[in-house]
């Protein structure tokens, strides 16, 4: 498994590609990520890397891949990528299938998270989660998605329809 940092530079060098200088609207103009251990009955540690500093993230959970927080209180957005441990400390599997591919980064981290929850805005609280969704799943890099990916997006669209 590649250091944080690394995953950092990879992931903020890619979604930069779509949206460009926007970039630096979100905290030092890179993407956040967290590496979680995957285990059931084990409590995740919220520990986040940047900068091979490691400070405690303020709310995630084991269900999210991604999220986008905006400023609110801070002076910067933040957009994070959560990556899975698996039980020998290798990127899981979902992790890998999630983050393999340069189409499904693009998608997810800037389709999904950056434009759909940074752009426009939508997200849990006012019920419209879905939109991001469907946002995403209508979005140029669609197309050239994995199959596992397609289909994660789809079950988390009808998890979310009426969100």
């Amino acid at each position: 498994m590649l250091l944080p940092e690394a995953y950092s530079k990879i992931f903020t060098h890619i979604v930069s590609l779509m949206v460009k200088n926007e970039i630096k609207k979100i905290r030092e103009g890179e993407i956040s990520i967290i590496i979680q251990p995957k285990k059931k009955g084990v409590k995740i540690s919220k520990i986040k890397y940047f900068h091979n500093i490691k400070y405690n993230d303020e709310k995630t959970d084991e269900n999210t891949h991604a999220y986008y927080r905006h400023a609110e209180g801070r002076r910067e957005n933040i957009l994070t990528a959560v990556l899975y441990e698996d039980d020998n400390h290798r990127l899981s599997k979902g992790s890998k299938e999630r983050y393999s591919a340069l189409w499904n980064i693009l998608n997810l981290l800037g389709a999904h998270e950056y434009e759909g929850h940074g752009i426009y805005n939508y997200r849990d609280e006012d019920k419209t989660h879905n939109k991001a969704y469907k946002h995403q799943m209508h979005h140029s890099t669609w197309e050239n998605t994995t199959h596992f990916y397609k289909e994660e997006i789809k079950r988390g669209y009808e998890q979310n329809k009426n969100n």
